[in-house]
């Protein structure tokens, strides 16, 4: 009977946990957006989890299914993919696709598009294929040569400057300014700016620019860095059109020691109620090193028993004196009326 209710009671939580809902992943989306002229496709979009952009994450255009390119997402989830179309594509109607294969417990996402080469557009769209699909999937279908763009255009220049403090200590918040502008001196708006230090990239300084191509950006020294120089990287990784920079800030640490709770070893002991002789004691004699307070603290007290029995003997050594004087009286007043033998018969009586 027993072996029955413990079979019985295992095959209970065996369903249970067979009902239990298993933990579901975050959804991802893909809004983007295609483009082809002159023989180059560029596709633009963000990557997001319904709400919030996904920075950081790999997207990879292909075309017929072989992969032609990838990009990573900045800090707002968006991205830009380029290729160039080759050149003995085949006239007809290509289909161009946008991956994100999902991280961790984040979904993968597709979006598709089509393109007509070598004909006119069929203004198709097919649909876009997901786990989870996205709010918004855009894709164009325009008529495109086969011949690729013996001149792209070349990729903008871009300057990258930081400022921040000459000076500071282990453990100290900098704070770092800059701006990212194109050689015209025209600021890049929403721009990812990384800061790197000798341990590698610092996630928690990951910025973005804003108007004017200015940012602003934080920096914990580490506890246990050394006095000396560190040197703190920021670079721009480069965007659509845009070439990559990067620049160097100088800081001089300072190294402090934080004190310890603990009492270190040259910090003198305070002074013991219970005294402990010294060699010198015996003769009277203090030593060198101590001080008048330190050895008032360190007198015994009186113990009350002592005093007790000096003042019991006071009393009575008080009084057997007092009888002394008494009998010495009497003596003498005895000897003044004549009477010697009887002044001292008193000694002899019982």
């Amino acid at each position: 009977m027993p072996r029955t209710l413990a079979r019985a009671a295992v095959l209970a939580l065996i369903v249970v946990l067979a009902l239990l809902p298993l933990p579901a992943h975050a959804r991802s989306a893909l809004d983007v957006a295609f483009d082809v002229a002159d023989g180059r496709v560029t596709v633009t979009g963000t990557l997001t989890d319904g709400e919030e952009p996904l920075r950081r994450r790999v997207v990879v255009a292909s075309l017929d299914g072989a992969r032609q390119a990838e990009a990573e997402t900045q800090g707002n989830g968006g991205f830009t993919l380029r290729f160039d179309l080759p050149s003995d594509l085949a006239a007809g109607t290509h289909e161009v696709a946008v991956e994100f294969a999902g991280d961790g417990d984040v979904q993968p996402a597709r979006a598709v598009g089509a393109i007509t080469v070598g004909g006119k557009a069929t203004g198709q769209k097919p649909p876009s294929s997901s786990p989870t699909p996205p709010r918004r999937t855009e894709s164009v279908t325009p008529t495109a040569s086969a011949r690729p763009d013996p001149t792209p255009p070349a990729p903008t220049t871009t300057v990258l400057t930081a400022t921040g403090p000459a000076k500071s200590v282990n453990s100290g918040l900098l704070t770092l300014t800059g701006t990212l502008t194109d050689p015209a001196g025209r600021g890049i708006v929403d721009a990812g700016i990384s800061l790197t230090d000798a341990g590698g990239e610092v996630d928690d300084s990951y910025t973005l620019t804003t108007a004017g191509g200015a940012f602003t950006t934080f920096y914990a020294v580490p506890e246990a860095q050394p006095s000396g120089r560190m040197t703190l990287t920021l670079t721009f990784p480069g965007a659509d059109g845009l070439k990559p920079s990067r620049t160097t800030l100088t800081v001089v640490i300072e190294h402090t020691e934080v004190a310890s709770p603990n009492p270190s070893p040259s910090e003198s002991p305070s002074p013991s109620t219970t005294p402990s002789p010294s060699p010198t004691a015996d003769r009277g004699t203090p030593s060198p090193g101590a001080s008048t307070p330190a050895t008032t603290a360190v007198q015994p007290p009186a113990p009350a028993a002592v005093t007790w029995f000096l003042l019991a003997s006071a009393v009575a050594g008080g009084g057997a004196l007092l009888t002394a004087a008494v009998l010495v009286f009497r003596g003498v007043n005895a000897r003044g009326d004549g009477d010697e033998e009887g002044s001292l018969s008193f000694l002899d009586e019982d």
